[in-house]
């Protein structure tokens, strides 16, 4: 059983098999959370809670232990595995709500230039 206090969650997205039994939640309380099935008990591994608005949707990038967050802040976040630690960040993708995401892998070699 998934236990938190987070309140009402809002959106949830599998993790790739590859890393095990692994969910994601986007929370009414402003937070976007990674689980981990271990021992067949969840157990947060990873969090953040940096968006300012509930977090209306949450995908599982296809490349990576990467999840995006979208928030009614206008917000998209990213909490990502690298090297062993997690690492989170956000950018401002709208003046309004971001309610759904697509994650679209780039093609081998290419990176999103800053």
């Amino acid at each position: 059983m998934l236990s938190s206090d987070e309140g009402s969650i809002w959106s949830i997205s599998w993790g790739d098999i590859k890393y095990g039994n692994i969910l994601g939640i986007g929370t009414l309380r402003s937070r976007v959370i990674i689980f981990q099935e271990i021992n067949k008990i969840w157990k947060e591994i990873a969090y953040h809670d940096l968006h300012q608005a509930s977090v209306n949707w949450v995908e599982f990038s296809p490349f990576g232990l990467k999840l995006f967050g979208g928030s009614s802040d206008g917000t998209v976040s990213v909490l990502e595995l690298h090297q062993k630690n997690w690492k989170f960040s956000s950018f401002k993708a709208s003046d309004y709500s971001v309610v759904c995401l697509a994650i679209q892998p780039l093609p081998l070699g290419e990176s999103v230039s800053e």
